[in-house]
């Protein structure tokens, strides 16, 4: 199959998006008619979001189709259902990119995918990510940075290792373009509500039974404001740094449990890679932020990343956040 074949479908997720989003859509749309369907999820924006969608939906027509949400679950859950809704929509002609609301896509992107598409003779029947750099901008749109994959913390492709990504996601999810064999796996795994975001889940599925692939181009404009729910370069001093490293260490703890007990169940069906690592995260939380910790000091590319080694150390000692248990905390 060639590249011109592909009908490429966008999920985006909104959430009181009304500030950015409209400046994304039409960023999209100008890709050219090769953009079948850009699939909106709004969940619940309070703002005058929805009035603004449906105006450009009268405007474009088809390639618009939007879908209203009463609840606002969150990033990981929201595109979860996304893509459960979009599933049954693709064919074997069809590949899926993910969009947040308030970012850009620059001009080139398309074309530039698609010849990557070739050279990398990549599938829809594959399960494989694709994804790409960002130039990281304020809420103006002025240059923070030319590239999120500076060293600090990520690089690539050192941090797509497999145990690496069981304690860190490199790929942006707003940069991925998936595949319907990927898209299809990721929507019918086990208990994805124990993961952070929905696309370090998607990565760790990819890594086990696919493929990645990064293209080292900005392609996109990355949005940091005030309002981002994981932000770049955001920074927070004193006990709110510490307040949310430890309730990072705990899910990325319950989050590697749950993992590698799905993909443990699962190798009976399909053939699933698996780490060193994984065999310790199916005992359960103890052991798991016990080899998560161990992982942290020896691979950590910083010495902030060695020092949340500490943190899952503690963890290994004092148990999960609020004595909780459960799926990936026993």
């Amino acid at each position: 199959m060639h590249a011109s074949d592909i009908r490429f479908h966008v999920v985006l997720c909104s959430h009181n998006g009304a500030a950015f989003i409209e400046d994304q859509i039409a960023s999209i749309l100008r890709q050219g008619d090769r953009i079948a369907v850009l699939h909106i999820h709004d969940f619940a924006s309070g703002d005058n979001s929805r009035e603004l969608l449906d105006r450009l939906k009268a405007q474009v027509g088809s390639r618009i189709q939007l879908h209203y949400h009463p609840d606002a679950p969150g990033a990981a859950a929201s595109f979860v259902r996304a893509l459960q809704h979009t599933a049954p929509l693709l064919t074997e002609q069809s590949l899926v990119f993910l969009a947040d609301q308030d970012d850009i896509w620059l001009p080139e992107k398309l074309s530039t995918i698609n010849t990557e598409l070739e050279r990398r003779r990549l599938s829809p029947a594959e399960p494989f990510i694709l994804f790409h750099d960002v130039h990281v901008v304020d809420d103006t749109l002025q240059m923070i940075r030319p590239t999120y994959y500076t060293g600090n913390p990520f690089y690539v492709p050192r941090d797509l290792d497999r145990t690496r990504l069981l304690m860190a996601n490199p790929a942006i999810g707003h940069t991925m373009l998936m595949s319907p064999a990927l898209i299809n796996l990721m929507t019918a795994w086990p208990d994805t509500d124990c993961y952070m975001m929905h696309d370090w889940l998607a990565m760790l599925i990819a890594s086990r039974v696919g493929r990645i692939e990064q293209i080292p181009m900005a392609l996109s404009l990355y949005r940091q404001h005030e309002n981002n729910v994981l932000g770049a370069y955001r920074t927070r001093g004193g006990i709110a740094s510490v307040s949310r490293l430890l309730r990072f260490t705990d899910r990325m703890v319950v989050q590697a449990v749950g993992f590698a007990r799905a993909a443990h169940d699962l190798s009976t069906k399909r053939a699933i890679a698996s780490s060193g690592l994984e065999a310790w995260c199916r005992c359960g939380y103890r052991p798991a932020a016990l080899a998560l910790s161990m992982g942290a000091v020896m691979r950590g590319p910083t010495w902030q990343r060695k020092a949340i080694g500490l943190l899952l150390l503690a963890r290994a000692v004092i148990g999960p956040a609020n004595g909780k248990t459960g799926q990936g905390r026993s």
